[in-house]
């Protein structure tokens, strides 16, 4: 593989970074206490964009990321009328640009 095509996703990235922080405000990254999670807070927040965090349960490594600028508690999975009243209250409040859900529970 030549060195170039490694270097594109990285110039792909600066230039979704200076879009970003002209149009983003601020994402909400449902399920945020996993791996992936962590990953798209962290892509995010070095791209110049304000990102909230939902977790399921407090104590998660995305929670003391540099990146995390606020930490909601996710409903349970169980009831998906809950979770929606949920995010719907919480969307109303932050007027989010962009909800990103990183795990399963997160469409339910």
């Amino acid at each position: 593989m030549p060195a170039s095509a490694l270097r594109r996703p990285a110039v792909a990235m600066q230039s979704m970074a200076a879009t970003s922080r002209a149009q983003m405000q601020t994402v909400l990254v449902l399920d945020a206490d996993g791996r992936c999670g962590l990953a798209c807070v962290q892509s995010l927040g070095r791209a110049g964009v304000e990102v909230d965090v939902g977790v399921r349960a407090r104590g998660s490594l995305t929670e003391r990321s540099r990146w995390c600028d606020r930490i909601h508690l996710e409903p349970c999975a169980a009831s998906s009328k809950a979770a929606l009243e949920w995010l719907l209250r919480l969307d109303s409040g932050h007027a989010f640009t962009l909800v990103l859900p990183t795990a399963e529970n997160s469409l339910r």
